[in-house]
Order: C-alpha cells, then structure tokens, then sequence
C-alpha cells in the first residue's frame, strides 16, 4: 500500500490541463405488467433531489449548485439519515474540488453527525487523512478545462510545447493529432473509406524537439506491426526496420538524443512469450533489452526521465511495487510499493519527481515522490484527487494533460417485489458506483467491477452487502477481459466470484475465482 504525506509545496509548479467527457443515464426497473405501474420519483422528494446534484455535479460541473441542492436533501424532513449522509459527503467532495477549506468541515459532520452510516463515515474519514495538512494558499495545481467535448481519440500523448496531442482516431484508427487550443485534429495517416480500422495505429510517441512522431502501425492479418516514424510538419511517414527476433508491443518514450525508442517487446510462441523492456534503435539495428518479465509476463508502461538518466516502469506489470533502472542498463529495483491497481503518469519536467496514481480507497490520487540518484528520497506526497481519466502525460513545461472518463451516473435502486399482486415496493438506492453488476444466488450481495474507464481495464473487483449496506473491495492483479465488464459470475454456493482475464492473444483467455471472503485469487 502506498504511504501518505499531504504536503504538497514541491509540487506548486505542476499545472494541470482537463479536457471533460461527460453524460448521464439512469438505470430503473420497469415492470411489463400492466396490472401494477411502476414506482415514481417524486419532484422535490431526497432520491430526486440527490439524482439533480450528481447531474449538477457530474454532469453539469455546476459545484456550487449542487452542493445547495445536496443541502436541501439535509433540509428535508423525510429523508433519511442513510440520504442525508450521501449528501452531506457529496458537499465535501464537491468543496474540496473546489479546493475550499470547508470540505474538512463538511467531512467532519460526516463522521460526528452519520457515524451509524459506516460507509459514508469510513470515506469521510479517508478524505480527512488526505487533508491532513492542507496545502497553503496558491500552492496547489491549477485545474483548467480547456474543453466540454471529448477528443474522440485513443492512446492520446500531448506534445513537448503542451499544444497538442497525438493520438489514434476512434473512427478510423488513423495517426492524428489534436490541438489543445482550437479542439480540430490533423490526420498524419488516412485510411480508405470502407477500410477504417482494418489497419490502424497503436502507442504514438512525441520526439522531444516534437517534430516526429513513432507510432506503431498495425497491418490485417501481419504480424508483427511495422514501426513507423512519423514528420510532423509535412504529414509524410517512414518504416523503421526492426530486429527480426522480437515483436513489438508497446512504445513508451523517445530518447533525449532521437537515437533510440523505448519500447517493450516480446519474443517465443504465445503459449511461452517472454516480454523484454528494450532501447530500440530509430534507425533500425539490433534491439538492447533493459529487463525482463517471468514466461507469460507483461511489463507495464515504462517512462524516461527528461535527462536521460532513468527509467521507471513495473516488471512484471503486476509486481508489488513501481521500480527504477539506469537508462543504460543495470540493476533493476524497486522504487516505492504499489497495489496492483495503481499505475504511473511519468516524470515531471524537471526529473525531480515521479507521478503516479493510487487507487487506495477506491480514489485516484495523483501523488509525486521525489527521487534523487535513482531512489525514492522521500514518502509519496498527494497532488490532488482526480474522476476517472485517460492521461495524456506530461510536457516540458510541466503541463499534465489528461481527458476526464468518468462513467455516466447509473442510479440503481432496489424494491421489494409481490409476485401475487404483481407490485413493487418503494425504491432504495443501491450505493454503487456503477451500473454492471451481478446478484449473488441468495440475493443478499452485488458484485461489479471498478475502474472501466481510466485508460485501462478495471482492476477492482468490488461486493456490496444489502445487509450492511457496506462495500469490500479487492484489488486485481490480472487485466480482466473485456467480456468481464458486464456482470461477474458467482458460483452457486456464493463463495466465489468468477472473472476472465484478458490475454494479448485474445483466443486465450483465462478465468480466475475470487474468493469473496478473503479476496484471494
């Protein structure tokens, strides 16, 4: 588990760009019947209520509307503390996004007013820890939305000067790159009407003078994908002969000097893959590998360190910790803990710092630690809390650029049903996060996973109790596929939760039982 400090002075230089995706939907439950209709919010009751504030909060990004909105659900004489709680909470998430001093008070009135409300306390008191020693004014980032409308691109990177973004067109799969400032896009690649996605770009990379870019170019039916270069200014691109005895599966970073790539590889059959993190030359020649991954391993995305001088990566992608090795080879070690959910950002501009995000509680906190001579010098110290979001990296001149992915608002709600009169009880809203879930065979817990949309697949498998009202969760160390969004499978007895796990070789997967009392795997 990664380990806390809250000051947050060496990182008052870190600007941060969002560009914000967001919608709404609403799950209810409609009975068929035309005996019996179904249940109705009314206008003005605490469900509706609360339903207005995430659409002002979420949505809308109105915060201070929908905390006066959220204070009318404490207003209200019918709500009840389980409702009164949520809202009280929602105030204080939605001040300290602000980055208003009143988020500890509205979290303390949480924890003193709803301590019956265990849930609601347990997270209040989570965020409290966070706001430990709260940052000095106008030391924190500064959050700009530069845009209310999504990119439309995948594997997005912005570029050195913080202006654009190179990415792959959802569309097409084309190489494009998407201007920050005016929201319009450039294809470097076109691909023929009728013929979208049938070959398409992968893992685009900036030089560091941002005059080219190196993607991957995935071609039907051939393997393995071509490395291709790209020139920025002129829209031409070249291949890049690659070392015969490996295949390449991902590009991370561009060398200092333009000379090199680095990139992560793979060699032997699908059945006994080894993957290899390695320097790739631009120029083509013999692959140089850094380290390496156990048979059936994947390393995880890697970064370099602007001087040159370092590379943090996890190897395998689902080790215990986040670990560092000199860019020109050497030994590999482990740079601070990490929990499988956790993943990291990159460097800041100055190399003083590694960014990356913790996944403990349930939140993504972006957090810094800084490093001197290839250690970690001090503990990780938390930067903000984001939404679910897609990260674009981080330029020269400090800007971190991410698209904001939280998923739609699903409201769930759960009644009672008289199968004789063909009639629904009173709504309760189901604390869930999302809307994918599974029963359990008594009908006394929900499974679901978290996680779907930060840019990778969820890692979090979660289980909330109708008894308690509580939820547990338990951190992943495999990638699950994608057939596993939907809702997870229980086994008959109750005891287990089935999941399948996503391999690169998407004929293989594999399924894992999960334990719901202990989590094992």
């Amino acid at each position: 588990m990664m380990q806390r400090s809250h000051s947050m002075k060496v990182m008052a230089a870190l600007a941060v760009m969002a560009a914000v995706l967001a919608s709404v939907a609403v799950l209810v439950a409609q009975q068929r019947p035309a005996a019996a209709s179904p249940p109705q919010l009314t206008a003005g009751s605490p469900d509706a209520l609360l339903g207005q504030a995430l659409h002002q909060e979420e949505v809308e990004g109105r915060l201070e509307d929908a905390i006066t909105t959220y204070k009318k659900v404490l207003a209200a004489t019918d709500a009840t503390r389980e409702q009164k709680a949520r809202a009280q909470f929602r105030i204080g998430s939605c001040y300290e996004r602000l980055g208003l001093g009143e988020a500890r008070r509205a979290y303390e009135a949480v924890v003193a007013n709803y301590a019956d409300q265990t849930n609601f306390a347990t997270q209040a008191k989570a965020r409290l820890a966070a706001l430990a020693e709260p940052a000095a004014p106008g030391a924190g980032p500064v959050v700009r939305q530069i845009s209310t409308t999504g990119s439309g691109l995948y594997d997005g990177r912005v570029s050195p000067d913080g202006r654009s973004v190179a990415g792959v067109d959802l569309n097409t799969g084309d190489l494009v790159v998407y201007s920050l400032g005016t929201g319009q896009s450039r294809r470097l690649t076109a691909s023929q009407k009728g013929q979208e996605w049938m070959d398409y770009a992968k893992s685009p990379i900036w030089s560091r003078d941002g005059r080219q870019i190196a993607y991957q170019w995935d071609v039907a039916r051939v393997v393995p994908d071509e490395l291709r270069i790209a020139d920025v200014a002129n829209g031409t691109s070249r291949v890049v002969p690659t070392d015969a005895r490996f295949r390449l599966v991902e590009l991370d970073d561009w060398s200092p000097d333009g000379r090199r790539l680095l990139a992560r590889v793979e060699e032997g059959p699908p059945e006994n893959r080894r993957q290899h993190l390695a320097w790739v030359p631009t120029n083509g020649g013999i692959v140089e590998l850094l380290a390496s991954a156990g048979a059936g391993k994947d390393v995880g995305p890697s970064f370099l360190a602007p001087d040159g001088a370092w590379i943090v990566t996890r190897v395998p992608s689902d080790a215990t910790g986040f670990s560092i090795l000199a860019a020109r080879g050497g030994v590999l070690r482990t740079l601070i803990p990490a929990t499988a959910s956790d993943f990291l950002i990159g460097w800041s501009a100055d190399g003083a710092h590694v960014l990356c995000v913790s996944r403990e509680g349930g939140f993504n906190d972006l957090m810094a630690v800084r490093v001197a001579d290839g250690r970690a010098a001090d503990k990780p110290i938390l930067v903000r809390t984001l939404e679910e979001f897609s990260s674009f990296g981080i330029s020269k001149a400090g800007v971190f650029a991410y698209e904001s992915l939280a998923e739609p608002r699903r409201n769930l709600y759960r009644a009672s049903f008289d199968a004789t009169s063909l009639r629904a009880g009173p709504p309760a809203r189901v604390d869930v996060a999302h809307g994918s879930v599974s029963w359990s065979p008594d009908g006394r817990r929900l499974a679901y996973l978290s996680g779907l949309f930060e840019g990778r697949a969820a890692r979090t498998l979660l289980i909330w109790s109708a008894d308690t009202g509580q939820t547990r969760s338990f951190s992943l160390s495999f990638k699950p596929a994608s057939r596993s969004l939907k809702p997870t499978t229980w086994s008959a007895d109750g005891r287990w939760v089935y999941v399948a796990e996503m391999s690169n070789d998407t004929t293989r997967d594999s399924l894992h039982r999960i334990d719901t009392g202990t989590g094992a795997v």
